[in-house]
């Protein structure tokens, strides 16, 4: 079966998944609003959520109970970061999020983006 994420809801509707996004993001719609510090489960794992704002006020990092890799958005790309010119940026709040909730992680831990344009799938912060 292809599934394309062209909308979010198909996934969910698909699948049962469910929408979850930041409670300081200012979307509405989702089945639940995420803050610092909660855990996010599936299966018998699950993912710490950290604020990691700056690129938007709703930028979350996802890190797996582990700590050997967290799923970062936008806010820490490869090779660059997010903008912050638009979408409640913040160019010092990114440096802050950057530098003390993600370059704090292990250095074995794989940094995965939200996307890349060139291919680049995953990092780390050695």
């Amino acid at each position: 079966m292809l599934i394309t994420c062209r909308e979010p809801g198909n996934l969910k509707h698909r699948l049962g998944s469910q929408i979850l996004v930041s409670v300081e993001g200012g979307a509405e719609g989702a089945d639940r609003y995420l803050e610092d510090g909660e855990t996010v489960q599936f299966g018998k794992r699950h993912l710490h959520v950290r604020a990691t704002p700056g690129h938007t006020r709703g930028c979350l990092t996802y890190v797996l109970d582990d700590q050997t890799m967290a799923l970062r958005g936008d806010c820490l790309l490869i090779r660059g970061c997010g903008r912050t010119d638009f979408q409640q940026g913040d160019a010092r709040a990114l440096y802050r999020s950057v530098h003390e909730r993600i370059f704090s992680l292990p250095g074995s831990c794989l940094l995965y983006p939200g996307h890349d344009y060139r291919g680049l799938t995953v990092s780390s912060c050695r």
